[in-house]
């Protein structure tokens, strides 16, 4: 799932008693436009999908906690020769 209309989010397991990244990835799984990406560590698991249904799945998980991924583009350092003014 790439496009314009896709968001990342990283869902941490932040409470020792919170659902296991296993239930997490079931739910995520579950919803229509969400897609698991990764599911790595026990208590981290990485999720893409349209905003509407993303912002969703940290509201029913107890224990979680939800982390949006937010890109930023670096400006280029290299310096620039700018042309002469036509005359």
């Amino acid at each position: 799932m790439a496009g314009a209309e896709q968001q990342r989010m990283i869902l941490q397991r932040m409470a020792p008693d919170g659902l296991s990244s296993a239930e997490v990835a079931r739910r995520v799984n579950n919803l229509p436009n969400a897609t698991l990406l990764q599911e790595s560590a026990p208590s981290t698991v990485l999720v893409e999908g349209h905003p509407d249904a993303i912002n969703k799945v940290p509201a029913g998980l107890s224990g979680w906690s939800a982390l949006p991924i937010t890109r930023y583009k670096v400006p280029d350092p290299r310096p620039r020769v700018l042309k002469p003014a036509s005359e």
